[in-house]
């Protein structure tokens, strides 16, 4: 699937029990840093983001501070942020 095929099915469906991987960034590798952490499900970082106060900056930071490779992070903050931007 490519990547803007990924983004716009995340962001324009219900967040559901989708797995983490199906978040736009996140790939085997990340995918497995995030599970290791108990993000297992896409709504876990969601949910942190909105914990957050829905500071993509915050995101960004923890994401990276938790072995998230710096080039998936831009896609992942930007997947989440337009996810709640759609559907809140």
């Amino acid at each position: 699937m490519s990547r803007l095929s990924k983004y716009r099915q995340f962001v324009r469906e219900p967040l559901r029990n989708k797995k983490i991987d199906v978040v736009c960034g996140v790939g085997k590798v990340n995918s497995r840093r995030l599970k290791k952490k108990g993000y297992v499900y896409a709504s876990n970082l969601v949910g942190l983001f909105m914990i957050l106060n829905n500071d993509s900056n915050m995101l960004r930071m923890h994401l990276l501070q938790n072995g998230i490779s710096y080039q998936a992070v831009p896609s992942i903050v930007e997947s989440v942020c337009e996810w709640v931007r759609i559907n809140t």
